[in-house]
Parts: C-alpha cells; sequence; structure tokens
C-alpha cells in the first residue's frame, strides 16, 4: 500500500450563515481575506493575512499574522500547535483544521478533473500575481517606507535587584506571589508574545524578594529562570527586526506588515523613553505605510 498523502482539511463556521469545508493540498497555507489566500475568509474581523498554517511531524501549527490575534479556549496566541478538534476563533468566526488523507480517493478525481474549490484557484492565482508584482512593480521595490531608527529600545530596564518590601515574611508572601504570575505569564508565552515579555520582570522581581526573605535556592531558580527566559526572547526580538529589514530591503511588503505587528506585540509595555518613543512612533507609521501598501496590491489583482 502507497503511503498517504496528507493535506489540510478547514471547517470554517460563520455565524449567519453555512459553514464551508475546504481541503487543500499542500504543506502550509494561509488564511486570510486576500486574494492571495488559500482560505479566503471575506469578514470584517479577518485581516489579509491572517494566519499561516503549516504541517509538522508533530501535527498541525499555526502562526498570527496580524495583530488581531486568533484565540483557542478563549485564550490569545500569536503561534501554537493546535490540539486535534481545537476551535480557533477569530471574532465571530470559528476555524477548524485537520490533518487528513488526500490520496487517491473521489475527492481527489474530482478535485483533478475541474472540481476543485474555486478558493483553490483563487488563491493559486492570487499567489502568482504577487510574484509577478513584486518582480514586475518597480514602485514596490523599497517600499512605502522609511529608514529603520538605529537606536532600539531594550524590552526592559536593569534586572530588579531589590524587593518591593523589606520584612522577610512579608517578602517571602510577595515572592510566592510574583512567582505565581510570572509562571503564568511565562506559560502563555507561545500565545501571546507580551506575556512572555511581561513574565521576565516578574520572575527577577521574585528572585530579589525570596532573596529579601532568606530563601536563596528560591532565589536561585527564580533568577535562573528569569535569566533563560531574557536570553531567549531577546534573541526572538532581535531575529524578528532582522527580517523587518530584509523585507523592507527586498519590497516584501506582506512580509514587512507581519513582522512589525509582532515588534509592535513585543514593545507593548517597554520601558518609556525617547528612544523607545521614536522606534514605536516609526513601526506605527510602517504599519499603517504597509496595510495601505498590502491594500493596494489586493485592488491591483482584482
Amino acid at each position: 500500500m502507497s503511503n498517504p498523502i496528507m493535506g489540510f482539511r478547514f471547517e470554517v463556521n460563520y455565524p449567519d450563515r453555512k459553514p464551508e469545508t475546504l481541503t487543500v493540498d499542500a504543506d502550509e497555507a494561509l488564511v486570510g481575506s486576500g486574494a492571495h489566500c488559500e482560505i479566503r475568509i471575506q469578514a470584517e474581523e479577518i485581516e489579509v493575512e491572517h494566519l499561516l498554517v503549516r504541517m509538522t511531524a508533530q501535527g498541525v501549527h499555526v502562526r498570527a499574522r496580524s495583530a488581531k490575534l486568533p484565540k483557542i479556549n478563549g485564550v490569545e496566541f500569536a503561534e501554537s500547535m493546535i490540539p486535534e478538534g481545537a476551535a480557533i476563533r477569530m471574532g465571530s468566526i470559528e476555524l477548524k483544521i485537520a490533518l487528513v488523507d488526500i490520496s487517491g480517493g473521489a475527492a481527489i478525481k474530482k478535485k483533478a478533473k475541474g472540481g476543485t474549490s474555486p478558493m483553490a484557484y483563487v488563491g493559486l492565482i492570487g499567489i502568482l500575481g504577487l510574484a509577478a508584482w513584486l518582480l514586475l512593480d518597480d514602485s514596490n521595490h523599497g517600499g512605502p517606507n522609511t529608514a529603520m531608527p538605529e537606536a532600539i529600545p531594550s524590552l526592559w530596564p536593569a534586572p530588579m535587584s531589590v524587593c518591593a518590601v523589606s520584612e522577610p515574611e512579608q517578602a517571602r508572601a510577595k515572592a510566592s506571589e510574583l512567582w505565581i504570575v510570572a509562571n503564568a505569564r511565562a506559560e502563555r508565552r507561545p500565545f501571546r508574545i507580551q506575556d512572555g515579555v511581561t513574565s521576565v520582570p516578574a520572575f527577577e522581581q521574585a528572585a530579589a524578594c525570596f532573596g529579601t526573605g532568606g530563601d536563596l535556592a528560591d532565589k536561585t531558580r527564580a533568577s535562573e529562570v528569569a535569566r533563560i527566559l531574557r536570553s531567549k526572547i531577546e534573541e526572538e526580538y532581535r531575529l524578528h527586526r532582522v527580517r523587518l529589514e530584509h523585507a523592507l530591503n527586498v519590497g516584501d511588503s506582506i512580509t514587512a506588515l507581519k513582522e512589525v505587528r509582532v515588534l509592535r506585540q513585543f514593545l507593548e509595555q517597554a520601558t518609556k523613553d525617547p528612544k523607545t518613543d521614536v522606534y514605536v512612533g516609526w513601526l506605527a507609521e510602517e504599519d499603517r505605510k504597509l496595510t495601505i501598501a498590502v491594500d493596494h496590491m489586493e485592488k491591483k489583482k482584482k
């Protein structure tokens, strides 16, 4: 028996009309309102590119490509593996994704004879149109962008080394409270970037209070977790800046818009200073310009 050929089955549930079930023969697919998306959803709450869905050895992986983060079980996420049978909520739209064997069955024969969903043709035409537009339209290269600020803001101030309370018993209680908060935020990090960012100072404050309370082992544990998270998140922050710079340099407005919105999530609660204000203001302006550019691309393809 030949090995199965796997693809995606998408079930889109609307609040006001019948659900749609679509099958995609690919190992990744875009979900959004754009004509180039494999799964096109025309609804007010759906962005041009809302989700990137990938097939992995572990199952279905979804990454948000919009500042309007999707939810699973009421919890927002930036990227996550999707449990089997789980529903992704995007405003009033519910999306279920499954991996299915698309090899050789009646549905595939029908597809080969011309029974493919119009959605799939729209997606293919959109992708080809986008590629041609990027190659041939000189106005897109260099993009609608201004220079990236040289000064890059920090996500956090220096680690806190002094507990907010000085009495040992109160410090231990404060440390335990901060530890619980920090752990909860760190667990939500795969779903929401800002929770990961804010977990770092919470762990650092917990470490300081454990020290004031005399719990040196817990201080060491909290400090080490904070150090590891600080390093990992800093590296992710750097990688997204590099990807944005590359996308702007090659005139890839779609990728640039995604990276701008990710970076804005990193900096939602960054320490406010002139350097941060300049960079955050630049990101907001790039978001506006790139949104216009992507919308222009969509209209040009219609």
